[in-house]
C-alpha cells in the first residue's frame, strides 16, 4: 500500500489540497492518505475540514511568537520524522 501525506497550515492550502484528499480517499484500499497541519491558522482551518468531511492526523502546533520563516521550517521538518 502506498502512503500518501499532505500537509497543509493555512486557509488557502486547505482549500487547495481538499479536493485531493477527496479523490485519493476514494482509493483507501490502495492509498493510505495522512493528513497533517502545520497549525498556522487554526482557528480558519477548522471550518475548512468541517465543510470538506476532513479530519487531521497529526497536527504539528508550529506556531511560536516572533518566529522566523527558517525556524517555522526547521521545526516542521524535524516534527515530519515522528511521522
Amino acid at each position: 500500500m502506498r502512503k500518501v501525506l499532505i500537509i497543509a497550515g493555512t486557509r488557502p492550502e486547505a482549500i487547495k489540497v481538499a479536493p485531493v484528499m477527496l479523490e485519493l480517499k476514494k482509493y483507501q484500499d490502495q492509498i493510505k492518505v495522512v493528513f497533517c497541519c502545520t497549525g498556522q491558522h487554526r482557528e480558519l482551518l477548522s471550518g475548512i475540514f468541517d465543510l470538506f468531511g476532513l479530519t487531521v492526523d497529526h497536527n504539528l502546533a508550529l506556531m511560536a511568537p516572533n518566529q522566523t520563516l527558517s525556524g517555522i521550517a526547521s521545526r516542521m521538518f524535524s516534527s515530519l520524522e515522528e511521522i
